[in-house]
């Protein structure tokens, strides 16, 4: 009986580890490539979105400033978000590409939406007025 009840104890001991492991790795703190699954160079050209109808989308495909939205991108990290508000609310999206296929997409709000899956940003500023801001400097808004 003590033999059973020790292995019982030890088989829930070994789950509540493994269980405790998958989510500390789930919740880490990432890049965005990292979160995205892509390499920067890939990147060819980048579609931006503005979701208060206002504007038409803005193709950016000149390396130069493609590198230069990638720094900014590679200046943040992010962590997965457990419980997030379904915001039907944002101000910018970016699609990015490899020639003609789609990479990912990612929707800047107060989360970060990438692929469908929601972020926190705990390091960098990718606000709807930094977006912007790059718009502006790349004299693409």
């Amino acid at each position: 009986m003590i033999k059973k009840f020790s292995l019982i104890i030890i088989t829930f001991a070994l789950f509540g580890a493994f269980l405790y492991g998958y989510m500390v790795l789930q919740y880490k703190e990432k890049k965005i490539n990292e979160v995205a699954n892509i390499q920067y160079g890939d990147i060819t050209k980048i579609v931006f979105f503005d979701g208060r109808g206002n504007n038409p989308p803005i193709t950016l495909e000149d390396k130069q400033k493609i590198t230069e939205f990638e720094q900014l991108l590679d200046r943040c990290k992010l962590k997965k978000e457990k419980l997030h508000d379904h915001s039907k609310e944002w101000i910018y999206r970016a699609d990015f590409y490899k020639g003609d296929n789609q990479l990912t997409s990612i929707t800047f709000s107060n989360l970060l939406q990438i692929d469908g899956r929601f972020y926190n940003i705990v390091e960098g500023d990718l606000s709807p007025d930094t977006i912007h801001h790059f718009l502006k400097s790349a004299n693409l808004d």
